[in-house]
């Protein structure tokens, strides 16, 4: 990663820190975590395949359990906007409201890396 991409990296995490903080639907032990998830090679791919993550849904038990976005979505959201060159957090499609990981989805759709929809690959 160049230094022009760590530091845009940077810019966004402080943008979801201030939307933690305004929303709480998060909290900062999360958003820690998952910038560990951004900055380790690998990490956020399997998290998105292990978990079926995008910025809407993620099947891990934290996300399950708790009412609260999940480091993988977290992570996935800052991902997104950097590769957009974006410097803000708030142009990802993260709820302003908690909603509930959907069902399991049938085992021929993958997540989309992009914005969070379901696709069927075959």
């Amino acid at each position: 990663m160049s230094v022009l991409d760590m530091s845009l990296q940077m810019e966004v995490f402080n943008s979801a820190r201030a939307w933690v903080r305004r929303t709480r639907l998060s909290d900062e032990g999360r958003l820690n975590r998952a910038l560990g998830i951004l900055k380790r090679p690998g990490a956020l791919d399997r998290a998105v395949f292990e978990y079926l993550t995008t910025v809407r849904s993620c099947l891990c038990m934290d996300a399950e359990k708790q009412e609260l976005v999940c480091k993988h979505r977290l992570a996935l959201a800052m991902w997104i906007r950097v590769q957009e060159g974006k410097s803000d957090f708030l142009g990802v499609e993260l709820p302003t409201e908690f909603v509930p990981a959907p069902p399991n989805p049938p085992e021929a759709y993958m997540p989309e890396t992009g914005h969070g929809e379901y696709v069927q690959y075959k």
